[in-house]
């Protein structure tokens, strides 16, 4: 096993290519993102399934309605015959190509944490409870100490939620390994992509705490230097709905990544102009972004507010990060997600006096949405233009 996880680090380099001069994740004219339509709300599924390996076939009939699949790093690893992280999710991502082959399947990891069990990493807090990842790569990473963050008294540096291990960026054969760790799922062919949890994260600060500056900074210039390299990579394999990197924060659209998987979507004025100022930086910058936003439940009020701010390629989700519970059935509903949408008439109105915001779209469904209460109104309609 080490010696078959050396060679992806040895042989990463040689296909590696040089980006534009800023380093930015470039899309080319005739690039497609995954499958996205006006007829409904836009919609993406982001969950793991602990206690099994893969998801209940009950789950997989409500997964196959999503057009975008980020399968989540705690999945199966309460299984008993779980083994890694990488093994779940690819098992995961084959029974959702086996019913639909179109749907794009993300495999959600971590950027800088190493999920080891307690064999591996003593220190780790919890990997065997409700925090029961174990990581393929940790087997190699964890005896080969080269490719880790050490703190500033020289010990091996441990992140500040479950006191893993932390690749080190400073180093360009770890960004490399990163991003052959990526490209290698990939190459299963049931995954489209890689998320990139925990991307906005940074050494020195309260993730990953007792840093050297000067190492801070350069781990810091490192890690953002593997996303590019990663998002350029996947791109250069892309086919139709793949080539993604999903990051965490608005900000991040465009500079390192082309994706986002906002965590935290509300149904406030801050998530609508968060939606509105992303669909048009990609219309200015001639970009496809893709915006996944997610909320704690799918509720009328919630997709109100993503129906007002959203634009093309951003796609709503809801619902729990990770769960035991075999019934997925919370995550959808045919009224809210599965009644006719339509192109929005333009952008939403909004109407200061009230603090009231308005949209229309194709098929005659109208949105409202009032700030004063958070709340929504969907009027929907039949049909689409």
């Amino acid at each position: 096993m080490e010696y078959a996880l050396a060679i992806i680090v040895l042989c990463c380099c040689t296909f590696l290519h040089g980006g534009n001069a800023k380093g930015q994740a470039q899309r080319k004219g005739d690039s497609t993102g995954p499958q996205f339509s006006w007829n409904t709300v836009p919609v993406f599924f982001h969950s793991g399934y602990r206690t099994g390996l893969g998801f209940p076939p009950e789950a997989l009939k409500i997964i196959s309605k999503f057009s975008l699949v980020t399968i989540n790093k705690w999945q199966g690893c309460q299984d008993a015959a779980y083994t890694t992280e990488e093994d779940a999710i690819i098992h995961a991502a084959r029974q959702i190509k086996a019913i639909s082959p179109s749907t794009t399947v993300i495999a959600w990891y971590d950027s800088f944490r190493i999920y080891a069990n307690g064999s591996l990493n003593p220190s780790a807090r919890d990997t065997r409870g409700q925090f029961c990842i174990h990581n393929l790569h940790s087997q190699f990473l964890e005896k080969h100490h080269e490719y880790l963050l050490r703190n500033s008294s020289d010990q091996l540096a441990v992140e500040s939620f479950a006191d893993l291990h932390v690749y080190d960026f400073s180093k360009g054969f770890v960004q490399d390994y990163w991003t052959a760790m990526c490209l290698n799922a990939t190459s299963s062919g049931v995954i489209d992509g890689c998320g990139c949890d925990g991307s906005q994260s940074r050494a020195n600060t309260n993730q990953i705490p007792h840093i050297d500056p000067d190492l801070a900074e350069k781990w810091n210039a490192g890690k953002v230097a593997m996303m590019q390299k990663t998002q350029r990579e996947l791109q250069l394999r892309s086919k139709k709905g793949q080539g993604l990197l999903i990051g965490k924060q608005p900000w991040e659209v465009g500079v390192y990544v082309d994706s986002m998987m906002h965590e935290n979507c509300k149904p406030d004025n801050k998530t609508i102009t968060m939606l509105r100022e992303l669909a048009a930086r990609a219309t200015t910058d001639k970009r496809l972004f893709v915006v996944e936003c997610h909320f704690h439940k799918l509720l009328m009020d919630n997709v109100a507010a993503f129906l007002i701010g959203m634009g093309e390629y951003h796609y709503f989700g809801s619902g729990a990060f990770f769960q035991s519970d075999p019934d997925f059935s919370s995550r959808w509903d045919d009224e809210l997600l599965g009644s006719a949408l339509g192109r929005p008439h333009g952008l939403a109105v909004y109407y200061k006096d009230s603090q009231v915001w308005t949209r229309s779209f194709g098929s005659g469904t109208n949105v409202t949405f009032f700030l004063t209460t958070s709340t929504g109104i969907i009027s929907w309609s039949h049909g689409v233009d």
